[in-house]
């Protein structure tokens, strides 16, 4: 348990034998720098938990902060007589109690760089916005695509680190973080895209994800597997990554974690019925340049702003790398040459 957590957890189990009071919330403030006041706090009427974040009005943004989705509710309070903004994070899905110190630290430490009340708070909204996806997924399900997704994103982060360190690797996945391509980095980046088989067919979501505008290097790797009582499934897989991310320290197990949430895979949320073992059979890797079979923005008609396609990636075949070619793809990016 991080600091942040135990100190959350602390102040919770203290507050839950206070003394009854006549306000809204029983509250115990953190000792966590930050923009914003932390404080834990229990709801009296029904002993709800809750993260509040609170700062004078003067410096609060003249826009109010509102957000109920999947178990969670952001509530902006103003208190004109004693001249405080307070904004409760509550959770009112006890299914999602699991989760709620990863939520709530996640959403302290991407506020936390921030030096001002406004945009912290900006912060933590957006923040949320990327969190209801998450738990949108877990409560759907982790569908056998998604769980396809992630597999082949991870074999590929395992590839990349193999020419240098998982810890300079982890803070590159930028998928999960909305990032318009599941590795990037400084004018490089690489999608994943993962197939059952050998079938060269993949699902493209976006106009975007192939898309090479502004990039020096864009290379889509395909990852095949198969179904193998012999082979690992996602949990394996994620138990291995995070076994050596330990290795780092707790900031890289943080950014792995945050990510994996982001992806919708949350160990209380994951049935093991669900998770097919797997081989991986072809990690290729295609170079997306002029010429490659594609829609983008720059190709297709004025109006259309979002696709989904399938590609056959035998219509590529002239882009496709050698096996040596993507190592030198991978170490490029690894070491940022």
């Amino acid at each position: 348990m991080t600091p942040a957590q135990a100190a959350l957890t602390a102040g919770w189990a203290t507050l839950a034998h206070g003394i009854p009071g006549s306000r809204e919330w029983r509250a115990m403030r953190l000792d966590i720098p930050h923009a914003l006041a932390i404080f834990a706090a229990v709801r009296e009427d029904d002993g709800t938990r809750a993260i509040l974040f609170e700062c004078p009005i003067a410096a609060a943004p003249p826009w109010r902060v509102r957000f109920e989705s999947e178990g969670l509710a952001l509530v902006d309070e103003r208190d004109v007589r004693e001249q405080v903004m307070r904004v409760a994070l509550v959770l009112e899905r006890q299914d999602l109690e699991s989760i709620v110190l990863v939520i709530a630290e996640d959403l302290i430490n991407s506020s936390q760089p921030e030096k001002i009340p406004l945009p912290a708070v900006a912060a933590i909204a957006e923040r949320l916005l990327a969190w209801q996806t998450c738990l949108k997924v877990r409560r759907e399900g982790l569908s056998y695509q998604r769980m396809l997704g992630l597999f082949g994103e991870l074999v590929v982060m395992e590839r990349i680190a193999a020419f240098s360190r998982l810890d300079l690797i982890v803070p590159r996945w930028t998928g999960p973080d909305r990032g318009i391509h599941d590795f990037e980095r400084e004018g490089q980046a690489i999608e994943v895209k993962t197939s059952s088989g050998l079938a060269g067919l993949v699902n493209v979501t976006a106009l975007e994800q192939l898309d090479n505008s502004g990039l020096g290097v864009l290379t889509l790797c395909r990852v095949a597997v198969v179904r193998d009582d012999d082979g690992e499934d996602l949990r394996q897989v994620v138990a291995r990554i995070r076994a050596e991310t330990d290795r780092f320290g707790h900031g890289v197990r943080q950014a792995l974690d945050r990510g994996l949430l982001l992806s919708g895979y949350i160990d209380a949320g994951v049935v093991a019925d669900g998770l097919e073992k797997l081989s991986v059979v072809a990690v290729e890797g295609y170079d997306v340049r002029e010429g490659f079979p594609r829609l983008t923005s720059q190709t297709v008609s004025p109006g259309i702003v979002a696709v989904e396609y399938r590609l056959d990636l035998a219509s590529a075949a002239r882009h496709r790398m050698s096996a040596a070619d993507l190592d030198g793809v991978f170490n490029r990016f690894a070491t940022g040459g």
